[in-house]
């Protein structure tokens, strides 16, 4: 009897351990609250994208719950095949961001650029080779040469062009950087902004060989 009550309750410790994480961070019970949340910010962006004026949205992941967020604003801006999202990613390891992508550019298949550092191909969990193979052009930094050696493209930025908003800040996209790690970003809403943006993004792309 104590073995099976020792088992038991051991399985039951597992599944606690498990789910912890998914609770804290994915507010796993909450996700109608999530998703409303992510709506309402998305909303307030689109009502925005025509104002000169700069709209700043500051979120901290584990507090905040990134990935709806982020999926809502992809879906958004690549609602109709007029919008347009350029993508610069250090570790791209996250499968529903991956996920999210693979549909839009089902939707639009040339609205999606990506830079990535060439680490991102050294590891099985990355999903930059994934995403060239099914057809989006992907750009590795740095080009080959001697000089370039040493240097790396730690960027972690999205433009959203027909929303005129950037999202920027410390977190890579990975799991681990939007559910467990301590990060910030920053979603600026600014056609300034997104044309500064927009400006090193073609830059980053001189710099980087396309795969």
């Amino acid at each position: 009897m104590n073995y099976f009550l020792h088992k038991i309750t051991t399985l039951i410790m597992l599944f606690l351990f498990i789910l912890t994480p998914f609770q804290s961070n994915f507010s796993f019970f909450n996700v109608n609250r999530l998703t409303n949340k992510a709506a309402s910010l998305v909303n307030t962006i689109k009502k925005l994208r025509s104002s000169t004026h700069v709209s700043c949205h500051a979120l901290f992941p584990p507090d905040d719950a990134i990935e709806p967020v982020l999926k809502a604003l992809i879906d958004a801006e690549l609602s109709s095949c007029n919008g347009k999202i350029d993508l610069t990613a250090f570790q791209f390891s996250s499968p529903e961001i991956f996920t999210v992508l693979l549909d839009a550019s089902r939707r639009c298949t040339t609205n999606i650029r990506i830079v990535a550092d060439t680490s991102a191909l050294g590891s099985r969990f990355n999903y930059i080779r994934d995403l060239h193979e099914q057809g989006l052009p992907v750009y590795i930094y740095p080009a080959t040469g001697p000089s370039k050696k040493y240097t790396i493209m730690h960027n972690k930025f999205i433009i959203f062009y027909s929303l005129s908003c950037i999202w920027t800040g410390s977190m890579n996209f990975t799991r681990a950087g939007m559910n467990s790690n301590q990060e910030n970003v920053l979603i600026i809403q600014n056609p300034n902004i997104v044309a500064a943006y927009a400006k090193q993004f073609e830059k980053l792309i001189q710099r980087s060989t396309k795969l």
